[in-house]
């Protein structure tokens, strides 16, 4: 990929020229009552293998921070699902969806990796990535009860195949989101 001085735009692999690597940007926000444990939003429609999922943050109206941990999926082209484990609180997520010109991204991989009580770690198995040119992205966690008692987990790309999720504690149940983005 090259940056053209005098077109002032990108010469791809593929040949095609664009003004920017970033096709479309969108933002949104989704909110989860005090009865619900999950909830989606509707947006438009982006090919989901060319396509990043940020979690830009969660706010919650009262009950401990743990009780509004989310997770955040890409569903499919048009949906982004929120998902937390308890249904105590009503709790507010924002998120961004970054869809790249065909050609920047090679491969974009995302899943959750559940951590059972009694585990502090657990794997997800990905398509082989060239690590040097991956980015790991967590998408939120959510537990089953709510205290913050194993507090946040943490992610490691561990190697060409393999997502790592490793919390300090082992009391609750407990689901990371994560995202692999290999770029070309």
């Amino acid at each position: 990929m090259r940056r053209s001085r005098f077109l002032g735009g990108f010469l791809l692999p593929s040949g095609l020229f664009h003004a920017s690597l970033i096709k479309s940007v969108q933002y949104g926000t989704i909110t989860i009552n005090n009865t619900e444990t999950s909830q989606t939003a509707t947006i438009t429609s982006v090919n989901t293998n060319q396509t990043a999922l940020l979690f830009n943050g969660v706010t919650n109206t009262s009950g401990g921070v743990a009780n509004g941990e989310v997770h955040l999926v890409l569903t499919n082209s048009t949906t982004v699902t929120a998902t937390r484990g308890t249904s105590a609180i009503l709790s507010t997520v924002s998120f961004c969806v970054v869809e790249y010109q065909a050609q920047v991204v090679r491969r974009i991989q995302r899943g959750t990796i559940a951590i059972t009580a009694g585990n502090t770690s657990n794997t997800a198995t990905i398509t082989g990535v060239n690590t040097s040119k991956s980015v790991l992205s967590w998408l939120g966690q959510s537990t089953d009860v709510g205290d913050m008692t194993d507090g946040s987990a943490q992610l490691m790309l561990t190697n060409s195949t393999t997502v790592t999720a490793t919390r300090h504690a082992s009391t609750n149940n407990m689901t990371v989101g994560y995202q692999v983005i290999e770029w070309r």
